[in-house]
C-alpha cells in the first residue's frame, strides 16, 4: 500500500516545493551538527529567517512532520484540560488539584518541542537555545507525571512505606539534574556515544523513577480500580517502549537511507509514540482518580498541595535558570567566535 501511495506523495512534494521560496538542502550541504543519521534530503538552510522557518512547515521538509505531530496534540491536550476543568474542581478540592499541574506540564512539552522544531533553523545559536527549552519541558513533564502517579495510581502499600517520603523529592532532583545532562549533551557532539548516553539517560532516569512503583501495582493488580485502568497503563508502557526503541536504533531510516527523510523516520515515530503514551497516561490516571477517591480520602492519602503548586513552580524556575545559563554560555561563545572571525 505504501508503495502505491509513493508516486502520489512524490508528486505532492514536488508541487509544494515549487510554490515555496525555501530551498531545501541535501546532507552534504549542511553543517555536521544539523545532520541526522541516514537522513539524506529535506534539510532547511541554516541560517533561515523566521518567515522561512514557518514556511518550511507547509512543505515536505524533514522537520514538517516533527512539528505537526506535536503542534496538533498540544491543542488537543489544552482542550482536554478544559474538559476536565468542567467536571473537576482544581482549586477548591485538594484531591483534584494535582490534575491541573500535571495537565499544564502535558501541554507544555509538545508546545516546546514543536516550537524548537519550527525555529531551530534560524541559526546555530537559536538551535541550541530552543532545544534547551525542549529538554527542560520534558523534565518538567516528568515531575508532573510523578505528581499525578503518586496522587492516584500507586499500590496502597506505597502510601505507608518509606518510599512515599522520598519519591517526590527524588523526582524534583531528577527534573533538575536531567535537564543539566540533556543540555550538556549538546557540547559533546564529537563523541556520539557520550552524547547519546547523556541524552538517553536524561529521559530514561526520570521515566524509570516515575514508573517503577506503578509497575509494582500493575504486577499485583487485583482490585477493580486497578483492573479498570490496567489496559491504559499498559498502552502507555507499550507506546513509550516503542518510541524509545526507534529513537535509539534510528530505524527504519538506517535500513533504507533517504527513503524516510520526510515521513516515517525514527524521530517522527518517537513523537507519535510519545503523544500516545501521554494520552494513555491521562486516561489511566483519570480512571484511578475516580475509582480511588473514597479510599484515598478516607485514609488521608491526599497529596499535599505544596507539591502540585509551589514545588512544581520551583521545578519550572530551576529549569528556566538552567536554560538561561546554558543559553548565555552559547551566546557568549558565539559572540567570541564572531569577534575572532572579524579580527582575521
Amino acid at each position: 500500500m505504501i508503495t502505491c501511495l509513493r508516486p502520489g506523495f512524490e508528486t505532492f512534494k514536488g508541487r509544494m516545493r515549487r510554490t515555496s521560496s525555501v530551498k531545501l538542502l541535501k546532507v552534504h550541504e549542511v553543517p555536521d551538527f544539523v545532520r541526522e543519521p541516514a537522513i539524506i534530503t529535506g534539510y532547511r538552510p541554516l541560517p533561515s529567517t523566521a518567515k522561512d522557518c514557518l514556511e518550511s512547515l507547509f512543505i515536505p521538509s524533514n522537520e514538517t512532520i516533527n512539528f505537526w505531530t506535536h503542534f496538533l496534540p498540544t491543542w488537543f491536550f489544552v482542550w482536554k484540560l478544559k474538559e476536565i476543568a468542567n467536571t473537576h474542581d482544581f482549586f477548591n478540592d485538594p484531591y483534584h488539584s494535582p490534575v491541573f499541574g500535571y495537565m499544564v506540564t502535558a501541554c507544555l512539552y509538545p508546545l516546546a518541542s514543536c516550537t524548537a522544531h519550527a525555529f531551530s533553523g534560524m541559526s546555530e545559536l537559536a538551535r541550541h537555545i530552543w532545544y534547551f527549552v525542549d529538554y527542560a519541558s520534558l523534565s518538567i513533564y516528568s515531575f508532573g507525571a510523578a505528581i499525578i502517579y503518586t496522587s492516584y495510581s500507586f499500590h496502597e502499600s506505597f502510601y505507608s512505606s518509606w518510599i512515599r517520603f522520598v519519591y517526590l523529592e527524588v523526582a524534583v532532583i531528577l527534573a533538575i539534574v536531567c535537564t543539566l545532562m540533556a543540555c550538556s549533551s549538546r557540547f559533546v557532539e564529537e563523541n556520539g556515544r557520550l552524547q547519546k548516553s547523556l541524552r538517553l539517560g536524561a529521559f530514561v532516569l526520570p521515566y524509570l523513577w516515575d514508573n517503577v512503583p506503578l509497575m509494582y501495582r500493575l504486577w499485583t493488580c487485583e482490585d477493580k480500580a486497578c483492573l479498570e485502568s490496567f489496559d491504559w497503563h499498559f498502552y502507555q508502557f507499550l507506546s513509550t517502549g516503542l518510541g524509545a526503541f526507534f529513537y535509539a536504533s534510528h530505524y527504519p531510516e538506517r535500513l533504507a537511507p533517504g527513503k524516510f527523510d520526510i515521513i516515517g523516520n525514527s524521530h517522527n515515530i518517537l513523537h507519535v509514540c510519545g503523544i500516545l503514551a501521554t494520552a494513555n497516561q491521562m486516561n489511566a490516571v483519570l480512571i484511578d482518580l475516580e475509582h480511588r477517591k473514597h479510599s484515598f480520602t478516607q485514609n488521608g492519602w491526599i497529596l499535599d498541595e505544596f507539591w502540585s503548586s509551589a514545588c512544581l513552580i520551583l521545578v519550572c524556575v530551576m529549569n528556566a535558570i538552567i536554560v538561561s545559563g546554558f543559553s548565555f554560555y552559547v551566546w557568549r561563545t558565539d559572540l567570541k567566535r564572531k569577534d575572532v572571525t572579524k579580527a582575521e
